[in-house]
């Protein structure tokens, strides 16, 4: 009888730590301090800063520091966080030179060597119009990375992005998978890819830069536990479908997406959470007048592919 229950104990002990993030404050919203400058992601408990300057934005900040506020600031634009009030942010390349910035964290418990283990983040481009791909994760067993001392940019990583991440208002999923090899104790975050085996898009030859916000970071060996990992190549195809342009917009823009959604409802939503329109979607290309003020809104489908985007009016 001791036996069979000690063998359950161990069981379900095996259980909770295959199915927990190992990422501490994975959407950075516990703080060392309210962010009170820029350059600050180790304000954020538990992150460490891997190379330059990545930084720190949360709601706190709001009224000491609205520089590094949320939803506003000086580089991140207007942006909700993916989960909470608070978010990292990183730049992952500086043309024509090869400067990044890193960040990190030291994981709740060591990788076991030869299990796979699932990767996922949620990332938005902030203000920049630059953007590429290549936005990445590496484990390390020990790591000594700080501001003057970044990892090496030698293009290798456990799991990055192959496609180019240029949505500046939508949070998009960065997903995958490894199996371990070492049992590696930290991750890292940033482009770890030369500039030359880099793609970009809408970026200056002379002088321009990629910078991503960052949000609800996950490691588990668990696959639903990162948010029910599928790969960003299937991702991109199911959002392909759904489409709202132009955005930003003054007023009228074009909702276009699956014949499956036609007759469904559309609602709209303003910052406070209040209904400011809604109407049926009667035909895979639906034009939307909206009178309202400028900000930012929240649109609504129902059905079975419902999903939610933001509305940018300017």
């Amino acid at each position: 009888m001791y036996r069979t229950l000690l063998l359950l104990y161990f069981l379900f002990c095996c259980c909770i730590v295959e199915g927990q993030n190992l990422v501490p404050n994975p959407s950075f919203e516990d703080t060392v301090i309210c962010p009170n400058h820029g350059g600050n992601i180790d304000q954020a408990t538990g992150w460490i800063n891997c190379g330059a300057s990545p930084d720190y934005y949360n709601a706190c900040a709001n009224s000491s520091f609205p520089a590094i506020g949320v939803p506003y600031g000086l580089y991140s634009g207007y942006q909700l966080a993916f989960d909470g009030n608070a978010y990292g942010a990183l730049l992952t390349l500086s043309i024509p030179n090869s400067g990044r910035e890193f960040i990190g964290t030291h994981l709740t418990q060591p990788l076991i060597i030869g299990t796979k283990y699932y990767v996922s983040a949620y990332i938005v481009s902030g203000i920049y119009k630059c953007s590429s791909n290549n936005f990445g994760f590496k484990f390390f067993t020990n790591i000594s990375y700080n501001y003057l001392n970044p990892p090496p940019i030698d293009n290798l990583s456990h799991v990055h992005s192959t496609i180019i991440i240029s949505d500046s208002v939508n949070w998009t999923q960065i997903s995958g998978s490894f199996i371990a090899d070492s049992a590696y104790q930290y991750l890292v975050i940033g482009n770890f890819y030369s500039n030359q085996n880099t793609d970009t898009m809408n970026c200056h030859t002379n002088s321009d830069g990629t910078y991503y916000l960052i949000d609800e970071v996950c490691v588990s060996a668990d696959s639903l536990t990162c948010n029910g990992i599928i790969g960003i190549e299937e991702q991109q195809n199911t959002n392909s479908q759904i489409q709202i342009y132009p955005n930003p917009t003054t007023s009228t823009f074009t909702l276009h997406c699956p014949s499956s959604m036609v007759n469904g409802q559309v609602t709209i939503f303003n910052s406070l959470g209040e209904k400011i329109y809604q109407s049926i979607i009667n035909s895979p290309s639906t034009i939307v007048n909206l009178n309202a003020s400028p900000g930012v809104y929240l649109l609504k489908t129902d059905g079975e592919d419902a999903f939610v985007r933001k509305v940018i009016l300017y």
